[in-house]
Formats: C-alpha cells, sequence, structure tokens
C-alpha cells in the first residue's frame, strides 16, 4: 500500500509504481521493502521508514538502484511517474548490463538482478496492455486501480456488534465507528490521512448507530437516557439538543437519516412510522404513518433532501420513498433493505444476497439488470441492515465477519469448568445444540436447560450423576427455568399467545400448573428469584425491533394476583434480580449508566443502592452461604467473583472483582442465565458456541474506486 493509500488520498497510476517497487525490492532481496507483522505496523512502516536499501545487491549497476529507490518514493511527485518509464528503464538495464565477467560464473546477486529485471520486463509488458484494455475510452492513460485497505481500531478496542457501526463523511475523509472497550461502547474518528483513530467527547451512553451531517463535521446522537436527540461535534465540543424523543420510555431505534436541506428524519419506537425534525431544533413530527402491524425504518435521504428512501419492516415490507413536502409515499420495490449511492446506483438485498443495480433517482425505478456484490458485507439479521457506508466521491468502507454476540439461536455447549483443577470439559452425552440457559439445583445434581427463544423453546432437565437430560415441556413453547425448590421448576409458557408463570415437576412427570398469570399482555416475563412466602421476582420486558429487549424491568408477584408491584421500573433497564439466600439483599443488572452494570440495593426497601461490577457485567449469582457474589461480563468471555460481608455494620461491604473464569462464552442476554455456579463455588457451568458458530471477529475494510468498479459491472 503506498503511502498516499495509507492516508487515504487521492490514488492513481503513480500508486501502482509504488506497488511494482515492493515486489522488485522482494524479488531482488528476498526480504519484504516494510517488513510488519500486521496491519498498523505495515502502514506506520510505510509511513515513516525507509527499506533497508543495504539489503540491494552490492553489483547492482547504480542506476537500476535508483530505479527501484525511485519506485518507492514517499513523495508522489517524486517517484517514477508511469509504468512505461519504469518498463523503458528497466529492459533497457537487462540488455545493457553485461552477462559476462572475467571470472567463469556470474556472482550471485547478479544473477538476481538478471533473472528480476527479465521477469518483470515480461511482466510489465503484459501488464500495461491489460491495463489500457481495461480502460473505459481505450485512451492511453493507465486506470487508477480498485484498492482496498484494513481500518484497524486502537488497542484495545474493537469494533462494536450493533446495525450502525460506521460511516464515512461524504467528502470520503473521515469514517466514525462505534468501539467497545471493556463493555463500554464510544464513538471513534479515524481520518484516512492518519493511523490513529481519536475518541470522540461526550459519546458514551448514547446509542451505538453512525448517523453523520450532511457537511461530515456533527454525529447525529440519540441520547436514550434523557430522551433527547443531539448534535455532537466529531472534533470535540458541545453538544447541541435538537429535540425530545417520543415516548417515556427507553425505545430502540431503527434508524435515522440527515438530509442536505436540514432535515433530520428518524424511526425510534413507539412510533412504528417515521419522524421528521429540522436540525436547527424543533418538536418532531410524524412523516409516515405505518400501516397495521407495520413499522418503518432504515430512512436515507436521497440527493435532492426533500424525498426520504425507507423500508417496511415487518407486515407490509419492501422499499418506499416519502417525500418531505407532500408526505405522499411511493411503493418502490419489494426489498427488506436498500441503500443508494452517489453515482447513481441502488443496493438492495434479495435472498440474503447484496445486489446492486442502476437506478433513476427522478423515476424511482431501477434500470437493466441487478449484479450481486462482491464484497462480503456483514449483516446483524439476514433481512439487514448491511454494515456499510460509501461516500460522494466513491470510497467504501464496510464490515466483514460476525462477532459472538447475546443472540440466542446459535447452537453451544454445556461446558463444565473446574477452576480449582483448571480444567474445562463438556458435560458428558450432551451435543452442541440450541442452549440458551442453564440454572443448577440447590442441591447441584441436576441444571435446568433452556433452548433458544424461538417457538420451539423447550425446558430440559440434566441429571449431572446418571449424565441423562430428560425433556421436561416437550409441546408447548417453554423458557427460562427457575428452581422453586431441589423438586420443582418454575418457567415462562407461551399458551394461547399469552406469557404466564408455570411450575412443574423436575423429573418430568404430572402436568405444568398455573403459577401466575399477569394482567398486562404484549410483555414476556422471565422469573428470577421465588422468595420463601411463594412469592416471585419476575424481570419483565418488550420485545422490540432487530430481537432487542426493551422497557426492561423488575416486578414481584404474588400467585393469584395478575396485578404485579414494580421493584424497579425506571426509564434504564433492570432485569436478572436475586434475592441474596438471607432475603435482606437483592442483585441485579442496570444500564443505568450507559452499559450493564451489576448493582445491589436493600431488599425489599430498594434502598441503600451500590455499584458491584467496575468494568459492565450482568447475570448476578449468590453463592450458598450468601458471602459471594458472582456475575458475567458484557461480552461473556469473563465470570467474577466479589466477596459481600456485613461484619462492620448493618450496611454491606463489596470486595473488588475477582477473576474466577475467562474462556469463550455466550454473552448475557436478557432473560437468559448464561452460566451457574455449583455449590462448592469453585465449578461453573457455561455455554459455549459450538465451533461452526462462534464467527470471526468484525473487521472493516476501505475500498478505495468503488464506483469505477460499479461502472465496469454495470456500464
Amino acid at each position: 500500500m503506498s503511502p498516499e493509500q495509507a492516508k487515504g488520498r487521492p490514488t492513481d497510476k503513480r500508486s501502482d509504481i509504488w506497488a511494482f517497487g515492493c515486489v522488485l525490492f522482494e524479488m531482488l532481496t528476498g526480504e519484504r521493502a516494510f517488513p510488519a507483522d500486521d496491519v498498523a505496523e505495515a502502514l506506520a512502516a510505510v509511513l515513516k521508514t525507509e527499506p533497508d536499501w543495504s539489503a540491494l545487491p552490492a553489483d547492482m549497476p547504480p542506476l537500476a538502484r535508483r530505479l527501484v529507490q525511485r519506485c518507492l518514493e514517499k513523495n508522489v511527485s517524486a517517484r517514477v511517474p508511469d509504468i512505461a518509464v519504469a518498463l523503458f528503464e528497466l529492459s533497457e538495464l537487462a540488455t545493457a548490463w553485461p552477462t559476462t565477467q572475467a571470472t567463469a560464473a556470474p556472482r550471485r546477486g547478479r544473477t538476481r538482478w538478471l533473472v528480476a529485471a527479465a521477469s518483470l520486463a515480461a511482466a510489465l509488458a503484459s501488464g500495461v496492455g491489460v491495463w489500457l484494455w481495461l480502460r473505459p475510452d481505450g485512451s492511453a492513460t493507465l486506470h487508477a486501480p480498485v484498492t482496498r485497505l484494513a481500518l484497524v481500531p486502537p488497542s484495545g478496542v474493537q469494533f462494536a456488534d450493533v446495525p450502525y457501526p460506521l460511516a464515512i463523511t461524504p467528502d470520503g475523509r473521515r469514517i466514525v465507528f462505534v468501539g467497545e472497550k471493556n463493555g463500554v461502547r464510544q464513538f471513534y474518528v479515524r481520518s484516512l490521512d492518519s493511523l490513529d483513530a481519536q475518541l470522540i467527547p461526550g459519546t458514551e451512553g448514547i446509542d451505538p448507530r453512525v448517523t453523520l451531517s450532511p457537511d461530515g463535521r456533527s454525529l447525529l446522537a440519540f441520547d436514550l437516557r434523557n430522551r433527547t436527540l443531539k448534535k455532537v461535534p466529531i472534533d470535540g465540543g458541545t453538544a447541541e439538543s435538537i429535540c425530545q424523543l417520543p415516548g417515556a420510555t427507553l425505545g430502540v431505534v431503527r434508524g435515522a437519516s440527515w438530509g442536505r436541506g436540514g432535515n433530520i428524519v428518524f424511526a425510534m419506537e413507539p412510533e412504528p412510522g417515521l419522524m421528521i425534525v429540522r436540525d436547527t431544533g424543533g418538536v418532531a413530527q410524524r412523516l409516515t404513518k405505518a400501516a397495521e402491524g407495520d413499522v418503518h425504518g432504515r430512512p436515507q435521504f436521497l440527493p435532492d433532501g426533500k424525498r426520504v428512501l425507507f423500508t417496511g419492516i415487518r407486515a407490509q415490507g419492501g422499499l418506499f420513498v416519502a417525500s418531505t413536502d407532500t408526505r405522499e409515499v411511493r411503493s418502490v420495490m419489494p426489498a427488506p433493505f436498500a441503500q443508494y449511492v452517489a453515482n447513481g446506483h441502488l443496493l438492495f438485498l434479495r435472498d440474503g444476497t447484496l445486489w446492486v443495480v442502476k437506478f433513476d433517482v427522478n423515476a424511482l425505478q431501477p434500470i437493466g439488470d441487478a449484479s450481486p456484490l462482491a464484497e462480503a458485507v456483514s449483516f446483524v439479521f439476514p433481512g439487514g441492515p448491511a454494515r456499510m457506508s460509501v461516500s460522494d466521491d466513491g470510497r467504501l468502507v464496510y464490515m466483514v465477519g460476525a462477532a459472538v454476540t447475546g443472540r440466542a439461536t446459535r447452537e453451544s455447549s454445556l461446558m463444565l469448568v473446574d477452576t480449582a483443577a483448571g480444567r474445562e470439559s463438556p458435560l458428558p452425552n450432551i451435543p452442541p445444540g440450541p442452549y440458551a440457559f442453564v440454572r443448577i439445583s440447590p442441591t447441584g445434581d441436576k441444571i435446568a436447560v433452556g433452548t433458544n427463544p424461538g417457538a420451539a423453546a423447550r425446558v430440559k432437565v440434566y441429571d449431572t450423576r446418571r449424565s441423562v437430560m430428560t425433556p421436561i415441556t416437550a409441546d408447548t413453547r417453554s423458557g427460562r427455568p427457575l428452581w422453586a425448590d431441589r423438586e420443582t421448576l418454575v418457567f415462562e409458557q407461551i399458551r394461547g399467545g399469552a406469557a404466564a408463570v408455570y411450575s412443574q415437576r423436575a423429573d418430568g412427570t404430572g402436568q405444568a400448573t398455573l403459577v401466575w398469570t399477569p394482567s398486562a399482555g404484549g410483555w414476556t416475563y422471565a422469573p428470577n428469584a421465588r422468595l420463601p412466602d411463594g412469592r416471585l421476582i419476575v424481570s419483565r420486558a418488550r420485545l422490540g425491533s432487530y430481537g432487542i429487549y426493551r422497557e426492561q424491568d423488575l416486578l414481584l408477584a404474588t400467585p393469584g394476583n395478575p396485578a404485579a408491584t414494580p421493584l424497579l421500573a425506571s426509564t434504564a433497564n433492570e432485569a436478572n434480580g436475586a434475592v441474596s439466600p438471607n432475603g435482606e439483599w437483592i442483585a441485579y443488572e442496570s444500564d443505568r449508566t450507559g452499559r450493564y452494570e451489576v448493582w445491589l440495593e436493600r431488599f425489599p426497601q430498594m434502598t441503600e443502592r451500590q455499584p458491584v461490577s467496575t468494568t459492565g457485567g450482568a447475570s448476578p449469582v449468590w453463592s450458598i452461604d450468601g458471602k459471594r457474589l458472582f456475575y458475567m461480563s458484557n461480552d461473556g468471555r469473563q465470570v467474577f467473583e466479589v466477596q459481600v460481608s456485613s461484619r462492620q455494620g448493618p450496611a454491606l461491604t463489596v470486595s473488588k472483582p475477582r477473576l474466577r473464569v475467562q474462556g469463550d462464552y455466550m454473552a448475557p442476554l436478557w432473560g437468559y442465565r448464561r452460566f451457574d455456579v455449583m455449590p462448592d463455588g469453585n465449578q461453573f457451568v457455561l455455554l459455549k458456541p459450538a465451533a461452526e458458530d462462534r464467527g470471526t471477529p468484525l473487521e472493516a475494510v476501505v475500498v478505495e474506486g468503488w464506483f469505477d468498479e460499479l461502472r465496469r459491472r454495470l456500464p
């Protein structure tokens, strides 16, 4: 990669000269011109270091040595200007350099030079013809190549696995992305003429999706905690409020777009249609009205700034365009996701594959045949959105890979980790399956297992003494089991489309018995704890767009009474309550700080709140004696333990977290406990993704000259 490419600057045929020089240097020396162990080191070497010129053959003619050096000149204006010049000089040198000397055999260095010169002269002779042939106008000017380079996040930061993780500014000079470090998601900006990404101040805790202003200077920030839409300067500065967001509780954002005319369109629950507001501030108004059972999302302004491309995500489906002036909505084509790019093409999904077609933006209809896109763009869900962004000058940036996330539909294995022995092993006689939940019985001889959360969700029990798995609920959608005692399970069951809590014997005999029917419909429930008097701590949530659980609350439910008492029902999410063995404290997870952390409060007064985790955490579990509390990191890769003591008075003291387990395990998800602890406090049962479902880490790729590639494929 040439220095100008590494800096994100325009490229031309002199970038090919650089690549040619790198190949020639390696052929002559057997070493890379810029050796490095990874992409970041390679970029730094290209920008800051020089090749080891002493490695070139000692008897190379001075003119030949100078040719290699001029090909690898960092200053593009001083580099060999054209491959034809290099071809001419190379051919002349190969011909003019004497092939016989006083000695009988040529020296090794001279032979290497002659072979390299002859090989590259032949390659260049054919390569020039190919390049000329690729020119659309048939002229003799070499066509700038399509090049790809990796975008590397800062040390310790990984790309966040979210629907809209990155965007490139319209001028193609900078990329904004969502990074995750120690469970905290924040926004970063990387100039393509720099090696380092910079943290954008004030972005912790905002909704993790990237939407940029038309001038590329500001970021649209959904501050869900304060129910405010803001614009945040990318280069730092004070954020400005634009409007209040709809609804009184946290909702899922389904996309946003900032148009050149100063309008902002966004889609956010609980509103099913699109909303519109001026970027100078005001009150958000409804732009579109969704049909019954449908929701609108993934908006994108077309170039005129007056029409918005969007999709119907549920019942109606398809691609539409809405006018900001007339509010008229027009159907375009059946597609779950689409994106218009500035050179007149439309990217859209068909059968899980991203396709491209020429598009008449005035008539709002495709032109000619579509072609599948070569790039392996990553999707969060099969129906989109595609994790990609295109600048006005034809730079494409996209994500590849799929990080292991908290989605409950992956296959996994039940693993027993013995921390005292330092050993991990699968539980015997259980092949990988759609396991999503584990709960160990009070005596440790049985493990309740919940499968994936779809229509086929079931509850099973694994006997650790006999290594046998027994189905408990065979024909009804059931999940999230809780041990009421050593012989009885309590779980959520869906009957007739309504959720309720049932109980059943853990040996699979008998019928499920109704325990509690909630008064409010449209929610899903997860039993968290059973109190000695039979009351239940229940987590409640709504399943929103993109499979995200929202409006998470903790309730206290009394069997036979449909009305539950809220324990924690704030604008933040609170879930997975665990009551201490003595019944005086409750541990739970909440995202009130912008990420999920584990907290403690006195129960049932819900006072004396104090934090437990320090770098993010979820799914708290008490030890049998109530002196220790365990929890899982937000990425599922670590389990921590804290000591809990009340020896110094009525209030609890909590120690610093101590790492107990580390590995590649399933991450926490609302209502799904991914791990549990045996009574001895040293053995842990965790869910480990099956090898074929672990995915690959997310990576970002930048493509230079992508519009040229589209024109060649769709002339």
